[in-house]
């Protein structure tokens, strides 16, 4: 699932030996969103810190804090 939207699934697009860790068979993913209205692009490993969309948070919440 899409950390930014909450919708979409993440594709990957890109995959590569990490630059530090490739020995060790670590990859850098690129990632994209399939959902039209999103299409974000993201890393995995993250390069920083992952920000959720709002209503993704809200949506989540709901679901486990009741």
């Amino acid at each position: 699932v899409c950390p930014r939207c909450g919708e979409g699934r993440l594709d990957i697009v890109d995959e590569q030996p990490h630059a530090i860790f490739g020995a060790l068979g670590i990859t850098w993913k690129t990632l994209k969103c399939d959902a039209p209205e999103c299409g974000a692009v993201t890393f995995d490993p993250p390069s920083r810190p992952l920000r959720y969309h709002p209503a993704s948070w809200e949506r989540n919440r709901s679901k486990c804090c009741a």
